[in-house]
């Protein structure tokens, strides 16, 4: 469902489901740290990143027409000998079969199904936490971390285009206007837990700057999402948040969605925005009715 330009979406109905999210098993080593969906004619791919020495990377296919997943053998991302060994983030990319990977070890990997992945000379000196291929600037890849960067790769030239300093650890990338190369991070903060930068300007200063306060930072393994000119987030007290990203004062709609349990998730999805809790429960919320 398309934003109109002159008007926000309210959150008019929610429902509550109960559904196991987990894949596999609960055995130690067995969690998901990272995930994106690779669309194939034969069936989506999707691309599974593990906190661990041995098979960093899984892939698992879904056949078309079909709701069974089987495992696809995935080439083994190369062991750094001095820092702690795992995928920590994924990002498809606009290539078919494609995506890259970033690392507990400061490492950026590009990978191509059935060939070996590329190191990329990007300059992290922690984890990296997020990475981003906008859809608006298919030569570009952008990857965040604990390091507090945002480094712009260049594909197609194959270096480092530029970097951006966020104010404090970045955890999550989102386009924010496509074509208009706005991009949102969600970063360590108590207060401003939002920043928008313009990556055509080198993003050398904020241009906005948002949030609420809260004496519990959401973390990393809380993400929002972008449409149009909204944004939709939610807290570690079950709360949805909607911000009108042109003016992002406040939040023009707080929503409780599961009291007392943190989400770790929301996302916009056709005609609703759904939030998942961190005891895999989903909340289903109609958007309309604006603002």
């Amino acid at each position: 469902m398309p934003f109109a330009h002159s008007s926000m979406p309210r959150l008019n109905r929610l429902n509550r489901i109960a559904h196991t999210l987990r894949l596999g098993t609960d055995a130690p080593g067995q969690s998901v740290d990272a995930a994106c969906l690779l669309p194939s004619p034969d069936g989506d791919l999707i691309v599974l990143g593990h906190a661990r020495d041995a098979q960093q990377v899984s892939l698992l296919q879904l056949a078309t027409g079909s709701a069974k997943l089987h495992a696809v053998a995935a080439p083994e991302r190369p062991r750094a000998r001095d820092k702690r060994s795992g995928v920590s983030a994924l990002c498809a990319l606009p290539h078919a079969h494609a995506f890259a990977t970033g690392g507990y070890d400061h490492q950026v990997h590009l990978w191509r199904l059935g060939t070996a992945p590329l190191a990329l000379a990007v300059p992290h000196s922690a984890a990296v936490h997020a990475l981003l291929a906008p859809r608006a600037r298919a030569q570009l890849l952008l990857s965040a971390g604990a390091d507090c960067s945002v480094h712009v790769w260049d594909l197609a030239a194959g270096r480092v285009a530029g970097t951006l300093r966020a104010s404090n650890a970045v955890h999550h990338l989102h386009e924010a206007d496509a074509g208009a190369g706005a991009v949102l991070l969600e970063v360590a903060h108590r207060e401003l837990q939002f920043e928008v930068r313009d990556v055509r300007a080198g993003g050398t200063r904020a241009v906005l700057r948002f949030g609420y306060e809260t004496a519990r930072m959401p973390g990393r393994y809380a993400r929002g999402d972008v449409r149009c000119h909204a944004f939709a987030s939610g807290d570690k007290e079950g709360r949805v948040r909607l911000w009108d990203l042109r003016r992002p004062t406040e939040a023009f709609q707080v929503v409780p969605c599961f009291p007392g349990r943190r989400l770790t998730q929301v996302v916009f999805d056709g005609s609703q925005l759904v939030a998942c809790s961190e005891d895999h429960e989903l909340a289903f919320m109609a958007l309309g009715g604006e603002r």
